[in-house]
């Protein structure tokens, strides 16, 4: 399994986690799993991709300039504006590699 397809898996899966109340919080997961909240965050983020960016990650087929943290960054760090027009930058970026 490549690196971003476990990612996406553990985003899901701990995000599955949340919505069955198997945890509370994602602190809770970090803390079971014994790694840094952030990283949880991140991959937990992974879940809100789009849907061909998912099918390009399962197919193993996305650019290998495009790496884990663009896609798993928190863009709401950047302020509701920044945020929107980076993640707008980034799916245009990755559509242009998937046509």
């Amino acid at each position: 399994m490549a690196p971003l397809q476990l990612a996406l898996a553990r985003g899901h899966r701990w995000l599955a986690m949340l919505e069955s109340s198997e945890v509370k919080s994602l602190k809770e997961i970090a803390t079971r799993e014994g790694i840094d909240s952030s990283y949880v965050s991140r991959m937990v983020n992974l879940t809100t991709l789009a849907p061909d960016i998912v099918a390009a990650i399962l197919d193993d087929t996305l650019p290998n300039n495009i790496i884990l943290f663009d896609l798993a960054v928190d863009r709401r760090c950047c302020g509701k504006s920044s945020g929107y027009v980076l993640r707008v930058f980034y799916l245009h970026e990755l559509k242009k590699y998937l046509k």
